[in-house]
C-alpha cells in the first residue's frame, strides 16, 4: 500500500500549538458567589486560533487564418483591438446570445471519445502535446474554413451524428493553454463517474472561431452568464493542483463567478493524472495544500486581451466586488479538497475495491478528512482501508502501522482515549514484529501514546513516552535533527504544566538551537519554537521576552511565508495576547484586528480560524468593558460556524455557550438556559456525553439553575458535571480539580457549605499532586478553603509525585 514507505515523523499536531488555541475547552461561568472558586483563565477565556498559470477559459482564438500558428497566442481571444473594432461591420446581431441557435448545444462523451481518436490518428504522437489552442488552429479550423462555420455546424449537417448533439447538460470552464486530451480525459472521466449521459457545452465546438476575435465583451459575457444559468451545472477543470492555471485567469474567475452567483452545480475536477499527488500532499499537510490553493486574488488576474480584463472587472465590482468573490472562491476550494478527496476514494472502489492502491488512497482520503474534521467520513475510510490490508496482506503487515496510528489519532480526537491507546498499541506490536525495537515509527508511537496520556491525566506515563521516543530519535537520527527538537518541545509541555517554567524554557530553547542548527534560522519551525518559548516566557510574566520572542517568529514567518499567512495572522494573535496580559488594550485589539484582517483576505470568512480570532477578539473587548462588541463577536463567530460547519458542531456549541456566559451575566436567565442545552445537545450528538467538554457545559448550566433558585436541577448538573470529568479525564487531572471548583461556588450559593468544602478539598488534593504546591491553583484552593475553616489546616499530601498532571493548555493542538 505504501502507507510504511515513508518514515514517520513525530507529527507537529502532537507539540505544543504555536496558535492560542483552546478549541476543546468550554468556557466556565461562575456562580454569583464563588466563595474563593477559582478558574483558569485559559479555559474561561476560550483561546481559539487566531492563527493561520497562464492562460484562460476563452472560448477563442485569435487568429486571422486557419494556417496561422499559435504563436502569437497560446490563449484565447475575446475581443478585437481598435484597428479590427473599425474594421468589423455592425456586431449587434452579437449581442443577445439567444439569437445564436447554438448557443447552447452540447455533445455527447461519445463523440469527444470519436474526436480524440481521429485526433490520434491524424497527428499521432504529437496529439498528447496539443494544446487546446493547437487542436483549435491545426483541426477545428480547417474544417470549418470554407463556410467561417462553428464546428457545431458541421455536426449538425452529420446524419450519424444525431444523437450525438443536444441541449448542454454541463457547462466546461477549462484553459486553453492545457494539453487537448488532459481536458478530454478529465470530461470523459466525470461523464463516467459524475454524469452519465451528459451533454457537455466545450467552446471550441459551438462557438465559430473564425469571427470569435469580433465578438465584443458584451457578446461573451452575456453567452457565458445565459449558458451558464440554463445549462445548471459547470464542471471546472482544475490544475495543475498546486498552482492552479483558472486562478489567475480573468475569464475562469469571470465564469466561477457567474456559477457561484446562479447558484448552480460547480463540479471542480482535477486531471486523473494529478490526484495521487494532491492526495498525498493533503494528506501530509492539509494547511499548506490549502495556503497554495487559496492564494487568490481575483483583482490580480490577467486576460489575453487587456480590455476584456477591464470589462471583467467592472462587471464584477458592479455585482460581487473582489472581496466577496476572493472570499466565495476560497470557500469553494476548500469544500472542493473534501469532494475531490472522497471522490478519489469512490473511483477507486469502483475501480478495484481490493487492491493495494485503493486501500493506499482511502488512508490518504481519511486522513485528509480528518484534517478538514470530517471525523466520522475519517473513520470510515480507515476502517475500509484497514479491512482491505487485513484481507490481503494480512493483519501484521507492515503497512498496518500507519492505519492503525492515524485511526487512533483520530479516536483521540474524539475523546475515545483508551480505544486511542488500544490501537496505538497494535500499531507498536506490528511495528516490533516488522522493524524490531529501534525503528522512527515506533519512537512516533510512543510520542502519540504520550499525548493521550497527557491527556488524561497520566502525565507519569506521557512523560516515559515521551523520554523513550527521545531515546530512540536520538539514537537513530542524531540528537542533532529536527524530529528530536520536536519531542523535546512536547516534553517542555508537561514540565510548563507542572509549572516548571524553568525547564520548559531550557526544552524550548534546546529545541530552538537544535533547529537553527539544522534548518536554519530563518525557517517556519524556528519560528513554531519561538512561539511556545514565549508563551512559556508568558507564565512566568517575563512578558518583555516574550513578546522579543513572538516579534522574532513574526519576522520570520513574514521573510518565510509572507505577511499573507495563517501563520502570520497567529504570530499577530500571539502578540495581541501578551499586549492584553500586560493592559496594552489598544495595542491588543490593534494586533488582533490584523490578524483578523490577514485571515479574511486570505482563507476567507467561512475559515474556522476567522470564527476563533473573532471569539479572541472577543476577549480584548471584553476587558475593555466593550460587552456589546464582545457580544457581537461571539455573535458573528457563530454566524459563520453555522455557515460552514452546521449547527451540530463542537466549534458551534462552544460558541453557544460563550453566548449563554455573556447572558448569564447580564441576568438574562432564560436565554443563558437555552443556549447552555443547546451547547449540551450540540456537544451530546458530536462528541457525546462522556466527554469534558460536556462535563463542563453541564457546570456552566447548572449556574444558571442556582441562580433561579432551582436547587434540585442545579445540584443534578453539579454532579453530572464532576461525574464526566472524573469519568472521562480520571480524578487527578487538574482540569477535574478546576470543575471541582466551580461546583463549591455553586454549591454554597445554593446554602450546601459542606458539600462545597468537600469539593474544595478534593481540589486541593489534585493540584497538590499533580501541579505542586506552589502552583497559582493549589494556593488558591487552600486560601478558599482556610477560609471556609479559619482556624483549621488543610489537610494536604506530604509528598508530590515526581511527573504533574496536566492543566488544559490553551496553546495545543491535538492531531
Amino acid at each position: 500500500m505504501g502507507c510504511q514507505q515513508s518514515r514517520p515523523r513525530v507529527p507537529a499536531e502532537d507539540q505544543e500549538d504555536v496558535k492560542r488555541s483552546n478549541n476543546n475547552a468550554v468556557e466556565l461561568a461562575m456562580p454569583d458567589k464563588t466563595s474563593g472558586s477559582i478558574i483558569d483563565p485559559d479555559l474561561s477565556d476560550d483561546r481559539l486560533p487566531p492563527v493561520a498559470p497562464d492562460t484562460e477559459t476563452h472560448p477563442a482564438v485569435r487568429v486571422k487564418e486557419a494556417e496561422d500558428t499559435p504563436e502569437a497566442s497560446d490563449e484565447a481571444t475575446s475581443k478585437p483591438n481598435k484597428e479590427e473594432e473599425a474594421a468589423t461591420a455592425d456586431q449587434s446581431q452579437f449581442l443577445d446570445p439567444k439569437l445564436n441557435s447554438r448557443a447552447l448545444l452540447g455533445v455527447s462523451a461519445a463523440y469527444l471519445r470519436g474526436l480524440e481518436a481521429a485526433l490520434r490518428e491524424e497527428f499521432g504522437d504529437e496529439y498528447e502535446n496539443l494544446t487546446t489552442t493547437e487542436v483549435c488552429v491545426r483541426y477545428v479550423m480547417p474544417r470549418t474554413k470554407a463556410r467561417a462555420c462553428a464546428m457545431i455546424d458541421v455536426l449538425l449537417e452529420d446524419p450519424a451524428l444525431e444523437a450525438d448533439v443536444a441541449p448542454a447538460t454541463v457547462f466546461v470552464s477549462h484553459a486553453w493553454k492545457y494539453k487537448f486530451h488532459m481536458t478530454l480525459g478529465t470530461i470523459l472521466h466525470h461523464e463516467t463517474m459524475d454524469a452519465p449521459g451528459a451533454f457537455y457545452w466545450l467552446d471550441l465546438i459551438p462557438n465559430n472561431q473564425h469571427q470569435a476575435c469580433n465578438y465584443p465583451y458584451a457578446w461573451w459575457s452575456n453567452t457565458f452568464q445565459t449558458n451558464i444559468a440554463t445549462i445548471g451545472r459547470v464542471l471546472l477543470i482544475m490544475s495543475p493542483w498546486n498552482d492552479p492555471i483558472p486562478m489567475t485567469r480573468a475569464w475562469c474567475l469571470f465564469e466561477m463567478m457567474n456559477a457561484l452567483n446562479c447558484q448552480v452545480q460547480l463540479d471542480i475536477r482535477l486531471p486523473t493524472a494529478e490526484i495521487e499527488g494532491f492526495l498525498n500532499a493533503l494528506g501530509e499537510n492539509a494547511d499548506e495544500v490549502l495556503n497554495m490553493l487559496v492564494r487568490v486574488q481575483a483583482q490580480k488576474a490577467e486576460a489575453f486581451q487587456p480590455n476584456d480584463r477591464d470589462m471583467i472587472f467592472k462587471t464584477i465590482e458592479d455585482t460581487l466586488g473582489f472581496t466577496k468573490l476572493n472570499a466565495r472562491i476560497k470557500d469553494q476550494l476548500r469544500a472542493w479538497c473534501i469532494d475531490q478527496a472522497r471522490v478519489a476514494a469512490r473511483d477507486a472502489l469502483a475501480a478495484a475495491p481490493q487492491s493495494d492502491n485503493t486501500a493506499k488512497i482511502c488512508f490518504r482520503v481519511g486522513s485528509v478528512l480528518g484534517e478538514f474534521g470530517q471525523i466520522p467520513d475519517a473513520m470510515a475510510h480507515y476502517d475500509r482501508a484497514i479491512d482491505i490490508v487485513t484481507s490481503t496482506l494480512g493483519p501484521k503487515h507492515p503497512n498496518m502501522i500507519s492505519l492503525l496510528a492515524h485511526k487512533a489519532l483520530t479516536l483521540k480526537q474524539q475523546g475515545q482515549y483508551d480505544a486511542a491507546l488500544q490501537l496505538f498499541a497494535q500499531s507498536l506490536d506490528t511495528a516490533r514484529a516488522a522493524f524490531g525495537d529501534q525503528h522512527p515509527s515506533i519512537a512516533s508511537t510512543h510520542n502519540n501514546m504520550a499525548l493521550v496520556y497527557k491527556e488524561q491525566g497520566r502525565l507519569d506515563e506521557a512523560l516515559a513516552a515521551y523520554t523513550q521516543a527521545h531515546q530512540q530519535l536520538s539514537a537513530l537520527l542524531g540528537a542533532q535533527h529536527p524530529e528530536v527538537a520536536n519531542v523535546l518541545s512536547n516534553m517542555a509541555v508537561i514540565h510548563k504544566d507542572r509549572g516548571q517554567f524553568a525547564t520548559a524554557i531550557q526544552l524550548y530553547e534546546q529545541a530552538a538551537n537544535i533547529l537553527r542548527a539544522t534548518v536554519g534560522e530563518q525557517h517556519p519551525a524556528v519560528a513554531h519554537t519561538y512561539n511556545n518559548l514565549a508563551v512559556a516566557l508568558e507564565a512566568t510574566a517575563d512578558f518583555a521576552r516574550a513578546l522579543d520572542y513572538h516579534r522574532r517568529a513574526l519576522d520570520i514567518r513574514i521573510t518565510t511565508l509572507g505577511e499573507r499567512h495563517e501563520d502570520t495572522a497567529a504570530s499577530f494573535g500571539n502578540m495581541a495576547v501578551v499586549h492584553q496580559r500586560l493592559g496594552h488594550l489598544a495595542e491588543a485589539e490593534q494586533a488582533m484586528h490584523q490578524a483578523l484582517a490577514i485571515l479574511l483576505e486570505v482563507v476567507g470568512d467561512k475559515h474556522p480560524a476567522v470564527a476563533s480570532t473573532l471569539n479572541n477578539l472577543a476577549l480584548v473587548y471584553k476587558d475593555q468593558g466593550k460587552q456589546e462588541e464582545q457580544l457581537a463577536c461571539y455573535q458573528k463567530a457563530l454566524a459563520m460556524q453555522l455557515a460552514a460547519l452546521g449547527e451540530r458542531h463542537p466549534a458551534v456549541a462552544l460558541s453557544r455557550n460563550n453566548i449563554a456566559n455573556i447572558l448569564n451575566e447580564r441576568g438574562d436567565l432564560q436565554g443563558a438556559l437555552e443556549g447552555y442545552n443547546k451547547a449540551i445537545e450540540i456537544y451530546t450528538a458530536t462528541i457525546g456525553e462522556l466527554h469534558p467538554e460536556t462535563g463542563a457545559a453541564y457546570g456552566n448550566l447548572a449556574t444558571v439553575y442556582q441562580r433561579l433558585g432551582q436547587i434540585e436541577p442545579a445540584l443534578a448538573c453539579v454532579d453530572k458535571a464532576l461525574g464526566i470529568q472524573i469519568a472521562t479525564l480520571g480524578e487527578q487531572n487538574p482540569r477535574t480539580g478546576l470543575v471541582a471548583m466551580q461546583m463549591s461556588g455553586i454549591l454554597e450559593a445554593c446554602g450546601l457549605p459542606e458539600r462545597a468544602i468537600i469539593c474544595i478539598q478534593k481540589a486541593q488534593a489534585i493540584f497538590q499532586a499533580t501541579l505542586g504546591p506552589n502552583h497559582e491553583y493549589t494556593r488558591t484552593a487552600a486560601a478558599a478553603l482556610a477560609a471556609h475553616a479559619p482556624n483549621s489546616s488543610p489537610v494536604m499530601p506530604t509528598s508530590s509525585p515526581n511527573v504533574a498532571s496536566e492543566a488544559q493548555d490553551d496553546n495545543e493542538s491535538d492531531a
